[in-house]
C-alpha cells in the first residue's frame, strides 16, 4: 500500500461534521535540489490541530502562495485560528 494515496474526508481527519480544525502555525516551504534547499519558496506549511479528534495535529502544505492566512493574523488571535475549509 502506498501511504501517499490515502484519501480522507473533512470529518475523518477533524473529528466533526463542519471539518473544522484550529491552525497554530503557518511556515514558508522551501524548493529542495540534490537534497539541499533552495531559497525559493514553493509552497506554505500550515500546522492545524483538531480538538474534537483528540487534538491530533498535521501540518498541511499548501502549493497556493497567496494564502489568506498570515502569521500576522495568528498572532492577532493569540497564536490560533479556527479554520473551516472544504480542502483541508
Amino acid at each position: 500500500m502506498n501511504i501517499t494515496k490515502i484519501e480522507l474526508n473533512n470529518a475523518q481527519i477533524s473529528g466533526n461534521a463542519d471539518g473544522t480544525g484550529i491552525a497554530i502555525g503557518i511556515a514558508p516551504g522551501y524548493e529542495y535540489s540534490d537534497g539541499k534547499r533552495t531559497d525559493k519558496i514553493t509552497h506554505m506549511k500550515l500546522e492545524v490541530v483538531f480538538p474534537d479528534n483528540g487534538y491530533e495535529k498535521i501540518n498541511v502544505k499548501i502549493k497556493d502562495l497567496k494564502l489568506t492566512l498570515t502569521v500576522e493574523q495568528l498572532e492577532q488571535h493569540g497564536g490560533k485560528k479556527k479554520l473551516v475549509s472544504s480542502v483541508m
